[in-house]
């Protein structure tokens, strides 16, 4: 099974952000996935956000799951991949293996 991993970037050091999205990289290899990091999208890291959004869009539709970091809430990236993984089917994962509660609010 084919995973992408979501959580934050923006507003972290990268050198943090690196560091979460390789830990849960390894993590998932371990476990017998084949695993998309949107860190290693080819990209510079100090391309715009939008140019990383397209690129990481493209790698996504292309898995079977995404894996939600604990942090994703607070990525406007993150929940657009989110809702991309719901529009296209894509199986949601996260740590503790749960399904995670996606609520629509009209306020």
């Amino acid at each position: 099974m084919k995973v992408y991993i979501s959580g934050r970037v923006t507003g972290l050091p990268y050198e943090e952000a690196w560091m979460n999205f390789q830990m849960v990289e390894d993590l998932l290899i371990e476990d017998g996935y084949d695993v998309v990091n949107p860190l290693r999208n080819g990209l510079d890291p100090d391309d715009p956000w939008e140019a990383h959004m397209k690129e990481d869009i493209r790698l996504l539709i292309g898995c079977d799951a995404i894996y939600m970091m604990d942090n994703w809430r607070s990525s406007a990236g993150a929940n657009i991949e989110i809702g991309m993984a719901i529009m296209f089917g894509i199986r949601i994962m996260n740590e503790s293996g749960k399904r995670i509660k996606i609520t629509i609010s009209d306020e």
